[in-house]
């Protein structure tokens, strides 16, 4: 009985110790979580709304080669309550090859991928995306996404697993060929933009410790 009594104790110190343990666990968790926030602003918030033509935003370099298309912090949010947005001018015309675009150096080292939120939207009412528009993603001015399909996608992925220092990210509304808006507006939103670390070797080993720390007070 003795015996008994004396594992059940060590049953109850390994089980007040757990708490400690799991917290230890956690922050370490939060801290890989924090390396995730390598994108300044990376979901609009930073300057309320704002036109970029007037004040580009954030962290980000505002292009627009074509006035008729325009960028502003009023698209569908995912992450907050802001996102950025492009569109093209209700009554306006572009030439093929114009764009608008914002960009942002990003360290991409240690980092498996890219993932951004999006929308595409038209107004007013029930339109159809214009067929000469796309909304577009480029690492470098490569093209790395694109899409000319309505509604909502999450979590689009990009994999930068084998890419290091600094590559520029930029998110696009180009004009495929030339048109007119002909009295409608297509609109590109993009939010909550974010990379992905890969797990350090120093986190992957203290959570094997720590593992192992609760393994064996279990067994005591």
């Amino acid at each position: 009985m003795a015996g008994v009594a004396s594992d059940d104790a060590g049953v109850t110190r390994a089980t007040r110790r757990l708490p400690a343990l799991w917290a230890a666990l956690a922050l370490l968790l939060v801290a890989a979580a924090s390396e995730a926030s390598h994108i300044t602003n990376a979901s609009f918030e930073a300057d309320g709304y704002i036109t970029f033509a007037g004040t580009p935003p954030t962290g980000w370099s505002f292009t627009q080669t074509d006035t008729d298309l325009r960028g502003d912090t009023l698209g569908l949010p995912t992450d907050g309550s802001r996102g950025g947005r492009f569109f093209l001018a209700t009554n306006g015309s572009v030439a093929a090859g114009a764009l608008a675009s914002v960009s942002q150096s990003v360290d991409l080292t240690d980092r498996t991928s890219i993932m951004f939120d999006v929308d595409l939207n038209c107004a007013p009412g029930s339109c159809a995306w214009h067929s000469f528009l796309s909304a577009s993603f480029y690492i470098d001015g490569s093209l790395e996404w694109s899409s000319q399909t309505l509604g909502t996608a999450l979590d689009q992925t990009i994999d930068v697993s084998l890419l290091t220092g600094l590559h520029t990210l930029e998110f696009r509304l180009e004009a495929l060929s030339s048109g007119s808006a002909a009295g409608r507006s297509s609109h590109f939103s993009f939010d909550n933009v974010r990379v992905v670390p890969e797990p350090s070797a120093g986190l992957l080993l203290a959570a094997g410790l720590l593992a192992l720390g609760l393994r064996r007070r279990a067994l005591r």
